[in-house]
């Protein structure tokens, strides 16, 4: 009895101890993860901010581009007088320089475009990895916290077990003791079946002892008229 709750304990005790480890590694996994997605809402927000930023810088370089332009034509607009009345003669050729120097800006403002829309793009796909990334990293996180549900479930199972160990234990101490005391009574009946059979022998021998004892006068009787025929025979002879 002692050997088998020695065992019982110890089962218990190496069961709850593998589950504390367990939840401890599953803790690290769980606090790793979160870390993970910490740094990967990080780099969401990073993302969103920067594609905000070239956005606006865009807006801003185009604004900074059209706004020349139209203060250009406003000036003309306003001192196309004078220009006519000082240099009509020239006036062909500046506005000719002018022209192709808008040309040149909206040339550079387009291959910045091309190259903005290059880094959008690219930041455009790195977000849609991350937030896969991200939607991985919260099913893991899921399982992860399910797994450590059922281990705490199993953990206090295992501790109501050893709560309930002393009950047990009382249980089978009374449940020796009762089968101590049947042993006890079994070997006590068999003492008393022993008796009885010795008791029973020997009234059968004290039977067939009195039955051979109401048979034995007659057979003396028979005994001397056996014997006395051959003295008769001897005192004839003689």
């Amino acid at each position: 009895v002692a050997k088998a709750r020695n065992d019982m304990m110890k089962t218990v005790v190496d069961s709850e101890e593998r589950y504390r480890e367990q939840i401890e590694t599953l803790e690290d996994d769980l606090e790793s993860e979160r870390q993970k997605r910490s740094n990967l809402e990080k780099q969401l927000d990073d993302l969103a901010k920067s594609v905000e930023e070239t956005t606006f810088s865009q807006g801003g370089r185009v604004s900074e581009v059209m706004s020349p332009q139209r203060n250009k034509k406003l000036r003309a607009s306003q001192d196309q007088a004078a220009i006519l009345h000082d240099a009509l003669a020239g006036f062909d050729s500046e506005e000719e320089d002018e022209q192709d120097d808008d040309d040149a800006e909206v040339m550079n403002q387009a291959q910045s475009g091309v190259g903005s829309f290059a880094a959008m793009e690219q930041l455009s796909q790195g977000l849609k990895g991350a937030k896969v990334e991200l939607q991985t990293l919260r099913k893991q996180l899921e399982s992860s916290e399910e797994t450590r549900e059922s281990l705490v479930t199993e953990l206090g199972e295992a501790r109501q077990a050893v709560e309930k160990l002393p009950l047990f234990e009382e249980k089978v101490s009374e449940l020796t003791m009762e089968i101590k005391l049947k042993d006890m009574e079994i070997k006590g009946l068999q003492d008393d079946i022993a008796d009885v059979r010795f008791l029973y022998r020997q009234q059968l021998d004290s039977l067939l002892e009195e039955k051979a004892a109401s048979s034995h006068p007659s057979t003396l009787l028979e005994e001397p008229s056996e014997l006395s025929l051959p003295l008769q025979d001897e005192e004839e002879d003689v």
